[in-house]
């Protein structure tokens, strides 16, 4: 974590029970994240041991401190491998099989855990050899696992009069942070993380984060009150401080009891409303950064007037 402290920014973390403390020499709260990032991949990179017999617990804590630190699910996926590793015990990754992904959710389902449960274990454990194979190459093949079917789950969109009742009681950086969130699309950790700006072109840039290192790109233009908030300055707030900000509208929204009702519906809204007004699915695709048109497909079924439309076209064509 990043914390302030007589305007000076300092790091503090944990890695193999092993306990990080310093300062980052700078009063920025963006470059003292990015520092603290960079000093856990080294962190993790002494721990790690970079031969053949690299154990489960290792594994999982470089793929955290590479991966998943700085997303907003962090808790949760670190909670899951945990899980896994006293499941299965810290065997090598290179022993990881079919047959270990089916021990882990017979054990899973006996606790009562749902099949879409053990999906997000099985997940987060792909995903982790998929390091290991590809940019540790501490393994040579990933085990081949079919995931359980699962019914679709429900789009939680923000509707005007719950954006208009967000934006009256927040913050001033927070209400900056939402106006961003549902006018780009961009997941929370695009936006903390900085994109780059250019005014000229009115346009932000995201930089794609896939394994802990800066990959593709995709510009977005910026709307009217986008642009007004860049001018000010992007918000400067940590990703658990907006969780928590988050929780408070909820609260006072007395949407306590809507589970739906997250920061991440802010990116379903601005997918929503584009559909909904006409733009192209593939636009949407590159606009949101997804990661294939099928999960950029969810959306279709908002723009019935194309469907009209196809329809149209059997209607008899006088002479």
């Amino acid at each position: 974590m990043v914390y302030e402290k007589n305007g000076w920014f300092y790091m503090r973390f944990q890695l193999a029970g092993i306990r990080y403390h310093k300062a980052c020499r700078t009063r920025s709260y963006q470059t003292a994240v990015k520092r603290e990032r960079q000093a856990r991949l080294e962190a993790s990179e002494a721990l790690a041991r970079d031969d053949r017999g690299m154990t489960l617990s290792t594994a999982i804590e470089r793929a955290f401190a590479e991966r998943w630190v700085h997303n907003k699910d962090s808790s949760t996926v670190y909670g899951r491998l945990r899980k896994t590793l006293a499941v299965l015990g810290d065997l090598p990754v290179g022993d990881i099989d079919n047959a270990q992904f089916q021990k882990l959710a017979r054990h899973l389902l006996a606790e009562g855990r749902a099949t879409a449960t053990v999906n997000r274990y099985w997940s987060a454990l792909s995903t982790l050899l998929k390091m290991a194979q590809r940019e540790w190459q501490v393994i040579d093949t990933v085990p081949y696992v079919k995931k359980h079917r699962e019914p679709p789950g429900r789009l939680r969109v923000v509707t005007a009069s719950e954006e208009k009742s967000l934006l009256e009681l927040a913050d001033p950086a927070m209400r900056d942070l939402i106006v961003l969130l549902v006018d780009t699309g961009c997941r929370l950790s695009e936006i903390l993380d900085g994109p780059s700006v250019d005014l000229d072109n009115n346009l932000l840039t995201i930089w794609e984060q896939k394994g802990g290192g800066r990959n593709e790109s995709r510009s977005i233009p910026m709307t009217s009150r986008v642009r007004e908030v860049v001018e000010r300055g992007l918000p400067a707030i940590g990703i658990h401080d907006a969780e928590r900000r988050w929780q408070d509208l909820r609260r006072r929204m007395g949407l306590e009891e809507d589970s739906q009702f997250v920061m991440h519906a802010l990116r379903h809204t601005c997918a929503s409303r584009l559909v909904q007004r006409g733009v192209d699915l593939y636009v949407v695709k590159d606009l949101l950064g997804h990661s294939s048109i099928t999960v950029t497909e969810r959306y279709a079924h908002l723009n019935p007037a194309r469907l009209k439309q196809a329809m149209s076209v059997l209607e008899p064509v006088g002479d």
